[in-house]
């Protein structure tokens, strides 16, 4: 079983010391991938943000192996899966998802994530509905 929410500290990482990491914030809400999974890259550059606002402790990393499959038909091995502090609006929190050797793959959110949380999607107002708060969506670059 895969959760999501371990206790975080009390940090904030939505303040402004992620204004010098305008992307580093973002994830991808994917309601078609079961699990939640990044790409290499993405978390090599996530860490690296982590370490600057001195949360690399919060950084866990475990052994795994489980296979992806893509839209594109392209499948793709973990055998790496994190846990790092995130935010979701103002809350603090940690995620965990499966990390996969690519250059090009964002986080993506699955429905581990989603589910997890109780998070609704409302795509006609491009809103995430959660806690009895709404966040706005943002289009992804």
């Amino acid at each position: 079983m895969r959760t999501c929410l371990p206790p975080v500290p009390s940090v904030c990482l939505a303040s402004t010391a992620l204004a010098e990491f305008p992307d580093a914030g973002f994830g991808i809400i994917d309601s078609a991938c079961l699990f939640s999974v990044a790409g290499s890259a993405w978390f090599e550059d996530y860490e690296g943000v982590l370490t600057r606002l001195g949360l690399s402790d919060e950084v866990h990393i475990q052994a795994e192996r489980e296979r992806y499959r893509f839209g594109n038909g392209g499948t793709l091995e973990s055998r790496i899966r994190a846990t790092v502090p995130i935010t979701l609006g103002s809350t603090a929190m940690r995620v965990s998802f499966s990390i996969v050797p690519s250059e090009g793959l964002s986080l993506l959110l699955g429905r581990d994530f989603l589910t997890t949380l109780g998070i609704v999607l409302d795509c006609g107002k491009s809103v995430l509905r959660w806690k009895g708060t709404s966040t706005a969506l943002v289009k992804s670059r």
